[in-house]
């Protein structure tokens, strides 16, 4: 609904109207946005292909795959060669200082049945996996 009370039927409005309900209870306009570092690269311990191995073991099974269409599963049982490629992308990521890209969302505004129409009464966060 508009602030007139009116039905939104334009997606573009609606998602306007969403974002910003969200940005009024969930973001401090008074803190700045952590910047990317941007010192000099520094050697880290590297990941190495046991705890790639690991951490894919640990997936669960079942979660719709993200934007790349890689599934939890095709981890999980990848063929071990594949561990090592992923520890090296990793850690070039780290020591070049470049962005994963992970924990990125879509939100969802949801409306509870029954309820009134209106500002969303719970977001849902769509992760990649």
């Amino acid at each position: 609904m508009s602030k007139d009370g009116k039905k939104v039927t334009c997606p573009t409005e609606i998602q306007n109207i969403i974002t910003k309900h969200l940005k009024s209870k969930f973001r401090d306009e008074c803190t700045e946005d952590i910047q990317p570092s941007s010192g000099q690269p520094r050697a880290l311990n590297p990941i190495s292909e046991k705890e790639v191995r690991q951490s894919t073991k640990q997936l669960n099974n079942g979660g719709a795959p993200g934007e790349d269409n890689i599934c939890n599963e095709y981890l999980k049982f990848a063929p071990e060669i594949l561990d090592n490629q992923i520890a090296m992308i990793i850690n070039k990521t780290f020591e070049n200082h470049e962005d994963l890209d992970i924990n990125n969302g879509i939100l969802v505004a949801l409306t509870k049945p029954g309820k009134p129409k209106g500002p969303p009464h719970k977001i849902c966060a769509l992760l990649r996996c």
